[in-house]
């Protein structure tokens, strides 16, 4: 297929929930051990304005799991926090190796594969662990980038970065907001609900 004939040029993808995939169990029984109430990790990392400094780069990610371990030190103590907040800093999610091969296969189809992640300053040196830096034309950070999804300016940025017209972007999502922002701003768009929908929606480049 040309690039004429294609209906898009770039594939703009979301990690978390897309490419990479999380088991909660982790983080719970990491709770149970260090006898903490469940969701309270959950609820100090990610608080929203806590997690916006974090992902557009205002703490870098080191920073920003210590002030998560020095918001549960008054608590529980310098020991659990810090230990805690350590273990839960290790694992990095799985990668979803269906979609990886789905995604490698519309690159081989000629389509330029950007990452579109609201992540910390972590994110690179997650992909190189992750065994996806080579799957990936461009990588999109929201930390790099300073400003996160759905802020419109992001895809913008991303399709830029792409060198590619932002109609000619396919931005696929898990968050229904991140989707309909990229509908708004003259992208095609897909709800990430599964493997099933995704192939659908990407086979005219296959």
């Amino acid at each position: 297929m040309t690039a004429g004939e294609r209906p898009f040029d770039a594939l703009l993808i979301d990690l978390d929930g897309v490419l990479r995939v999380w088991d909660p169990s982790v983080t719970v029984e990491l709770e149970r051990r260090y006898e903490v109430p469940e969701g309270t990790l959950y609820r100090t990392a990610f608080e929203p304005d806590l997690l916006h400094r974090a992902v557009v780069g205002e703490l870098s990610d080191d920073e920003w799991r210590r002030t998560v371990a020095a918001a549960l030190l008054p608590t529980y103590g310098i020991e659990v926090a810090a230990d805690l907040v350590a273990d839960w800093s290790e694992p990095l999610g799985s990668v979803d190796d269906d979609v990886r091969a789905l995604v490698a296969r519309v690159r081989e189809a000629g389509v330029t594969i950007v990452l579109t992640s609201n992540a910390t300053t972590r994110l690179e040196s997650e992909l190189d662990a992750l065994d996806l830096t080579d799957l990936l034309d461009v990588v999109v950070s929201s930390a790099r980038l300073r400003v996160a999804k759905p802020e419109p300016t992001f895809y913008f940025a991303a399709a830029q970065m792409a060198g590619v017209e932002v109609d000619r972007c396919l931005f696929v999502d898990d968050e229904a907001i991140n989707v309909d922002v990229a509908r708004a701003v003259g992208m095609q768009a897909h709800v990430y609900v599964g493997l099933d929908d995704l192939e659908e929606t990407l086979a005219p480049v296959l």
